[in-house]
């Protein structure tokens, strides 16, 4: 039996909705939110291109910049897996998952054979080098064909299962949206109208599911307790070991003035030195080989070699004169 079905092109879906949007809002890309402040008439936010002021803030930039409220540091874990891409001469109609552990996924767009799985807590397995040809030979065991490219992505998981959408609290017209685990394009589009709702309408059918403020059960407290231990175990072992056996000759870990500092030398032999400690929540980064980034093992912030922002939750560089 054929069996018929659907691709979701996400940038073709986003930039519908862009033209939907653009002549009735400024969209403003490359913003980086820097502060939130509660004002007795609605928020201000502070960004590096000037402050903005609202009466209502929707964050829904995949993992809150801030900690309070919503607190989404203590009610997540990160989850890290991996996706090659293959050229192929017969592409297949047809995209697959399995429903149990490990993972694989299985699709293909045009002609490229696309391959996920290996997912793991981002607190463990450090070594992405390591990670990487553990990925390779995965994949080479059940295809025997080049590898094109090679990638990874990274994803909020709750300890309950349910992505957190709704406001942080009842009437304080700032609402998240996150926690959408390995789900964003479907999760999205749920967060997208459940928000709506809430901002229209003053309510949806479906805030208490998905409420920042949840009531905790037994399953989501044992979830809490492996993440407390994960967070707890990863921090103990960066700080005990500051240069693991995986660092190559260019890359080291010293402290300066009782200051933890990351030394990169590049292939021209220069040195760039960075603020070693996440501005998030002050876990110690560890360099990735691959991709020549310091990367937070605790909540994925990632910085390049001369400490810029790539990716948050982190609102703030690693230079040494930040």
């Amino acid at each position: 039996m054929e069996v018929e079905g659907a691709v979701f092109h996400p940038l073709k879906y986003v930039y519908g909705l862009k033209k939907l949007i653009e002549h009735k809002v400024t969209i403003h890309e490359n913003v980086c939110a820097i502060e939130l402040n509660k004002k007795e008439d609605g928020y201000l936010i502070r960004t590096n291109i000037g402050d903005i002021q609202a009466n209502y803030v929707v964050v829904c930039t995949h993992y809150p910049f801030f900690i309070n409220p919503g607190y989404i540091p203590l009610k997540t874990h990160i989850e890290k897996s991996y996706v090659i891409a293959s050229s192929t001469k017969n592409p297949l109609s047809l995209s697959c998952i399995t429903t149990g552990v490990p993972m694989h996924s299985i699709r293909y767009h045009k002609n490229y054979l696309l391959y996920g799985s290996y997912a793991h807590a981002l607190t463990n397995h450090l070594d992405d080098g390591k990670n990487f040809e553990n990925f390779k030979t995965r994949f080479q065991n059940h295809f025997q064909t080049k590898i094109d490219c090679i990638w990874f992505n990274q994803d909020i998981i709750p300890n309950d299962g349910l992505p957190f959408i709704g406001e942080t609290e009842k009437g304080s017209h700032l609402l998240l949206a996150t926690g959408f685990q390995t789900w964003g394009m479907t999760n999205g589009v749920l967060a997208g109208q459940v928000i709506a709702d809430i901002i229209q309408k003053g309510t949806s059918p479906y805030e208490d599911l998905f409420a920042i403020k949840r009531n905790w059960n037994l399953v989501r407290s044992m979830h809490f307790l492996v993440d407390g231990v994960r967070y707890g175990k990863v921090y103990l072992q960066t700080t005990l070991i500051k240069n693991p056996k995986f660092y190559q000759n260019h890359v080291c870990v010293i402290y300066e003035n009782g200051i933890r500092v990351g030394i990169y030398i590049d292939e021209n032999g220069v040195r760039h030195k960075v603020l070693n400690t996440c501005p998030h929540m002050k876990c110690h980064l560890i360099f990735n080989e691959q991709e020549k980034t310091w990367d937070c093992p605790c909540h994925s912030s990632r910085f390049d070699v001369d400490g810029n922002i790539i990716r948050g939750p982190s609102s703030h560089s690693i230079k040494m004169d930040s």
